[in-house]
């Protein structure tokens, strides 16, 4: 606008430069009239706890559902509470050393709880020995019904065998469930699982079919840690690495 305004007044100048009579006698312009100013309707202010609540709870419901249906089916007992859900960040690493179990920390904390996610894996020997390679989890405490320490750890391992074993009071670790998975490829490859924790039962489930479902009659008296689980069978390079994403937990 000005340097349309400048223009405008520079041959406005010239103009008056080169004319020497019968000037036209100048006019007054009237003026715009003014337009109403438009009145705009106030709005509410966003309420974004509100709206992060929505979207907590529309990711939520596929699994609500989900454990409706676990509840109808008989894998989960009516006593299984509601509790809380939790989306959990992917987690990836690698452990290389023969026939040990490492554990990494999930910052959860659960009683009972259901567990679904993908697990991917791969050995970095072909000779490793794939019945002690695996992934999964780690859970239990110090807090229980009459004192003892309970620490169980639920393994996928690269032979197909899915199983949870126990160890009380620090003991050695005890098998309290297993059973077979016959489609897996042990140098590489990917499953979706489900675990099942509470006081009736210890389920596992691996791509929709349940691998054993097994009675448990361990009673928490309070929330215990949850971790994740790496087994190796080989000192070869990076050993077992395990991958887990799309990690979702119902829990209380």
């Amino acid at each position: 606008p000005e340097e349309i305004g400048a223009t405008e007044t520079q041959n406005a100048n010239n103009k008056s430069q080169t004319q020497t009579a019968n000037v036209p006698t100048a006019t007054d312009t009237p003026l715009p009239t003014a337009t109403p100013t438009t009145t705009l309707t106030p709005t509410s202010t966003p309420n974004h706890q509100a709206t992060k609540d929505a979207k907590a709870t529309e990711r939520a419901q596929p699994m609500a559902t989900q454990i409706k249906s676990l509840k109808e089916d008989g894998y989960l007992s009516n006593k299984f509470k509601w509790g809380r859900y939790y989306r959990v960040s992917d987690f990836s690493k690698t452990f290389a050393q023969m026939d040990y179990v490492i554990e990494y920390p999930t910052n959860i904390w659960v009683r009972n709880f259901v567990l679904t996610a993908n697990v991917a894996w791969e050995t970095a020997e072909e000779g490793a020995n794939i019945r002690y390679s695996g992934c999964g989890f780690w859970f239990g405490g110090e807090q229980y019904e009459g004192g003892n320490e309970y620490r169980y750890v639920s393994i996928l391992s690269l032979d197909g065998t899915a199983k949870t074993h126990v160890s009380v009071n620090g003991g050695y670790l005890q098998q309290v469930g297993s059973g077979n998975y016959e489609k897996m490829d042990y140098m590489q490859g990917n499953v979706d699982i489900m675990l099942i924790y509470e006081s009736e039962t210890i389920s596992f489930f691996v791509n929709g079919d349940l691998i054993y479902s097994k009675p448990n009659q361990t009673k928490w008296i309070a929330p215990y840690y949850l971790k994740y689980a790496i087994s190796s069978g080989t000192n070869a390079g990076f050993g077992t690495r395990c991958t887990f994403s799309d990690i979702e937990i119902w829990g209380d």
